[in-house]
């Protein structure tokens, strides 16, 4: 229940963080409002328009596979994104991360509903629901605190705090497993 939380939290804080760090790409890059206001819409085309189509694999029996694979896209894509230089490379990261997000939102439900007995899964629901809406929330409140103080970087150092984070969830699930 931990990484499917932690997950949900992290794509859509991801999704909405970004969105008041536009003027200081912008600055950055020198690309224009047209090409800059990309960096979010990849996130948002990408992410929607592929949640349907995993959702039919994940539907599938493969909730496990396709959420292994989104959190691997997402965290590549995430720490690439702020390695290059070039708007284009960034918009192209940001879709990428979009994709893992896909694969992220159309397997966490399924892999709750199949892990949790019918009297706890109300209560684990509404734990995902909170955990989306907390990083809704918390988006744009703290990307805009972090990009006041830091500027856009603050994307990486995000990055490297909840990459350090799913590991360690993962890891105390595996030994979980193979204590029970």
């Amino acid at each position: 229940m931990g990484v499917a939380l932690l997950t949900s939290f992290i794509t859509t804080f991801m999704g909405s963080a970004l969105n008041l760090s536009i003027p200081s790409i912008d600055a950055e890059f020198e690309a224009g409002s047209r090409t800059v206001n990309w960096v979010i819409t990849a996130y948002m085309l990408s992410c929607t328009g592929l949640a349907i189509p995993f959702g039919y694999f994940a539907d599938r029996g493969r909730q496990k596979q396709i959420l292994r694979l989104g959190i691997a896209i997402f965290t590549i894509a995430s720490i690439l994104a702020v390695f290059f230089s070039r708007i284009g490379l960034l918009i192209l990261f940001r879709g990428l991360q979009g994709a893992g997000a896909a694969m992220i939102f159309s397997s966490n439900i399924p892999i709750l509903i199949a892990a949790f007995d019918e009297d706890q899964r109300g209560r684990v629901l509404g734990y995902a629901a909170c955990a989306n809406y907390l990083g809704l929330s918390a988006g744009p409140v703290l990307g805009g605190v972090l990009n006041t103080n830091f500027g856009w970087y603050f994307y990486r150092d995000c990055c490297d705090i909840r990459h350090r984070a799913c590991g360690r969830v993962a890891v105390c699930c595996q030994k979980r497993r193979k204590s029970a």
